[in-house]
C-alpha cells in the first residue's frame, strides 16, 4: 500500500452526515492496530489521523506529523476535519498494524519506539526517524539520533545517539 497522494487529498467533501461519521469512526478503531497511537502506543486521546499514512494518532504524536510538514504527513482530526471518501477509504485499507510493517520492520526500532509517557520531544525525534529518515524501514539504519537531553543543572545539553 502506498500513502494517499496529495491530489487524493485535497478532495475534501463532507460524506454523509453524523450517523456516516460515527460509522467511520467505529469501524476505523477494529482496524488492526488502531486501538492505541501508531507511534507511541498511547490508548489515550487517539483522536487525530495522518492521512498520508493512514494510521491513528494520539494528540502528543500529531504535533511530531505536523512537524514534518503536510507534503510528508498530513494530520486531521478524526472529530473535527472533512474526510473524502478516498481518504476514509485510505484509512480502512492501511491501519497502524500495517503501516508499522513497513516503517517499522528493522527489530532495532523496539530500542526506540517511545512509551506513551515518554517526553514529547522524543516522540518527535521517533516520528520523524521513522517515516522521514526511514531508519526502521528494510534498508534503514536502524538507528536514531536523539534530541539532546539536559546534563548537570547549568541547562547545558549532550545529544545522545544509541547505535543498535
Amino acid at each position: 500500500l502506498t500513502p494517499l497522494s496529495a491530489s487524493d487529498r485535497n478532495k475534501r467533501s463532507s460524506a454523509g452526515g453524523k450517523l456516516a461519521e460515527e460509522a467511520f469512526l467505529h469501524k476505523l478503531s477494529e482496524v488492526p492496530g488502531n486501538a492505541h497511537c501508531a507511534d507511541c502506543c498511547s490508548a489515550s486521546r487517539v483522536t487525530w489521523a495522518s492521512v498520508t499514512f493512514g494510521v491513528v494518532l494520539c494528540a502528543e504524536c500529531v504535533g511530531g506529523h505536523r512537524s514534518l510538514g503536510t507534503h510528508i504527513s498530513e494530520p486531521l482530526s478524526l472529530r473535527m476535519d472533512s474526510w473524502t471518501d478516498d481518504m476514509r477509504d485510505h484509512m480502512m485499507a492501511r491501519g497502524n498494524d500495517a503501516a508499522n510493517r513497513e516503517y517499522e520492520a528493522l527489530a532495532s526500532h523496539r530500542d526506540y519506539k517511545p512509551k506513551a509517557d515518554d517526553c514529547v520531544d522524543q516522540k518527535h525525534a521517533y516520528i520523524r526517524a521513522k517515516y522521514v529518515d526511514r531508519c526502521f524501514s528494510k534498508g534503514g539504519s536502524g538507528t536514531l539520533q536523539l534530541p539532546a537531553t539536559r546534563v548537570g543543572g547549568a541547562g547545558r545539553t549532550a545529544p545522545q545517539q544509541i547505535n543498535a
